[in-house]
């Protein structure tokens, strides 16, 4: 029995009469790769997750956690951002475009916990209801400033050199991020004086329901319960 040997498929050949086309043209070429003369088909759609968010899906981000990969996604144009630290073992992401600029782990993202030192340290009853609704759960980007100086007391108990200093504060919060620093506070003591510092801000909640709020100076003072 003789053998067809056809080498090099270049796919349709519309110009040319189909009696006339040498032997690796096509009349039709449909579903088919032929960018390296190999006849091979394309790969069809396939189904991997069901979104379940409603609305119009407008942007779709892959998170890998636990060996198992999550659809972040949102009914609005957002962008989102590994973060950069090196060593990141977190795998903290950044996103805007859904709000505010916001922040969240992997592990927030995913499971709707974020574990510190073993601890969940989530407040119980926010973020996404939904066990599909990804991203489960975000803070806001960044940490506020302290608004007031801290007040140094009558320094006391040392016999050095008298010195001037100032005194800042920050806020720190459970992954050891840092705000910016508080206004400074002065004064005057001896170097190995005990400086007692008071009147530090309380830090704001991370969670609560707006039940009031004031404007004065260009500042809003919100209560929360």
């Amino acid at each position: 029995m003789s053998a067809l040997q056809i080498k090099n498929f270049g796919g349709l050949v519309p110009r040319i009469d189909p009696k006339e086309l040498p032997d690796n043209a096509a009349q039709v070429a449909r579903n088919v790769k032929l960018w390296n003369g190999i006849l091979k088909a394309l790969k069809a759609p396939d189904l991997v997750t069901a979104l379940t968010k409603s609305g119009t899906i407008q942007a779709i981000y892959r998170q890998a956690y636990g060996g198992s990969d999550y659809w972040l996604h949102w009914a609005a144009d957002v962008d989102v951002v590994r973060g950069p630290p090196a060593g990141d073992a977190q795998d903290l992401l950044y996103f805007t475009g859904a709000g505010e600029p916001r922040v969240c782990t992997a592990e927030m993202a995913t499971q709707k916990t974020d574990t510190i030192a073993g601890s969940d340290n989530w407040p119980s009853g926010y973020g996404e209801a939904v066990s599909t609704d990804y991203p489960r759960a975000f803070y806001t980007l960044g940490l506020p400033a302290p608004l007031n100086a801290p007040t140094i007391g009558t320094p006391s108990g040392g016999s050095g050199s008298t010195v001037a200093r100032a005194y800042v504060y920050t806020l720190v919060d459970a992954w050891g991020q840092e705000s910016a620093p508080s206004p400074a506070a002065y004064g005057t003591g001896l170097d190995d004086d005990t400086w007692p510092l008071t009147g530090l801000d309380t830090a704001p909640l991370n969670t609560g329901s707006i039940s009031g709020a004031t404007h004065s100076g260009g500042l809003v003072t919100v209560t929360t319960s």
